[in-house]
């Protein structure tokens, strides 16, 4: 296979990913007041997509699937399906992981995705959060590693996650409920087979709720795209 195509394929991957990583972590109605991620098993969490003209490109469920204590950690599993505009199932489902240790929520991931005839491993961590917030909270830079199995090739790479800061805190409404939120901004870059990839995130993330809200804009191309949680079942 000619290496623009395996290129091509890779960021494509890279791209629905992403999405579903910002939109996987949902609502939970937990006695972890201090959690910025789920632990409710019984919801489900409907999402979409929007281009930068406001149109719907696709959706996704997402739902806790397991909560358990690890050590000195609580472990949270997480399932995203993926669909199109009309609601189709695509076949790509995201599993992934965050935890808690130490009063901080980690946004992180460590699963196993097939989509597109490709198995591609994520492990990283996106934001670490720690449960009091205040004017002096600093991040440090985390990254994503990527391991992609495609065609008989095996390929990996690094996403780095930096520039991690509190923009200000916002209310969000769903479902007539209203959430208060911190708006932070983060910027990507992943390079692989020689070509580098960068976006710039803002996101709306909220005790027990995770990621609410997010808009990436991807730098090469001037593309952006609005990931929202439109609706609690």
């Amino acid at each position: 296979m000619p290496t623009t195509t395996i290129t091509v394929f890779f960021f494509v991957v890279m791209k629905y990913l992403l999405a579903i990583i910002l939109c996987i972590t949902c609502y939970g109605a937990s006695a972890q007041q201090n959690w910025y991620i789920p632990s409710d098993t019984t919801a489900k969490f409907k999402y979409a997509v929007y281009n930068q003209n406001g149109q719907i490109i696709s959706y996704s469920i997402a739902r806790v699937d397991s909560v358990y204590k690890a050590g000195n950690r609580w472990i949270v599993r997480q399932s995203s399906t993926l669909y199109n505009a009309r609601m189709q199932p695509t076949g790509a489902v995201l599993y992934a992981e965050s935890y808690v240790s130490n009063d901080t929520t980690y946004l992180a991931i460590n699963r196993t995705m097939n989509m597109s005839g490709a198995t591609v491993h994520t492990k990283g961590i996106l934001i670490a959060l720690p449960a009091t917030i205040d004017g002096q909270t600093t991040f440090a830079n985390q990254q994503l590693n990527c391991r992609i199995n495609f065609a008989g090739m095996n390929f990996r790479t690094t996403t780095e996650v930096y520039d991690i800061q509190i923009m200000n805190q916002e209310t969000l409404t769903v479902d007539n409920r209203i959430f208060n939120t911190l708006k932070i901004s983060y910027n990507t870059s992943t390079r692989v087979l020689g070509r580098r990839e960068q976006t710039f995130v803002t996101t709306w993330i909220a005790k027990e709720m995770g990621i609410m809200l997010a808009v990436v804009n991807n730098e090469q191309n001037g593309n952006s795209t609005t990931t929202k949680l439109i609706s609690i079942e």
